[in-house]
């Protein structure tokens, strides 16, 4: 058995990236993580390591594989999100965006056309109101 939980979580975290802290912190997958130990290592190379199956921590190891802190993701931290359900939030997200903009384009090609049907009727009538006289 492991001395500590760092060395535990060295070995059961199979799942590394190499990331450069921030000014606000560390982010993975679009996710912000944060820790107030990281100030410290503003600019440099770290190591984090993470559970595919919970996105809300992150351990952060610096080279020489000593643990820094456990950065947590504020926007998930009450709750347990895998990289899965990360994906199909942000499918939807994506889906509700484009339904919204389509509606929204559909209804400023509406107004546009309702705008551009006055001014035709308007050169209709202009036409109209030339008279011509024998004189000229």
């Amino acid at each position: 058995m492991p001395e500590s939980l760092e060395k535990l979580n060295l070995l059961l975290l199979t799942t590394k990236k190499s990331r450069i802290v921030q000014r606000d912190g560390i982010r993975l997958e679009n996710l912000r993580y944060f820790h107030l130990n990281l100030v410290a290592y503003i600019g440099e190379s770290i190591t984090i390591r993470y559970d595919p199956n919970d996105l809300t921590e992150i351990w952060v190891y610096d080279e020489q594989n000593k643990c820094i802190c456990k950065a947590v993701c504020e926007e998930f931290q009450d709750q347990c999100i895998t990289y899965e359900e990360l994906k199909k939030i942000r499918t939807n997200r994506k889906k509700d965006l484009k339904k919204e903009i389509n509606y929204k384009v559909k209804n400023a090609h509406q107004v546009i056309n309702k705008i551009e049907e006055p001014k035709t009727n308007k050169e209709k009538k202009t036409k109209l109101k030339f008279k011509f006289y024998e004189n000229e």
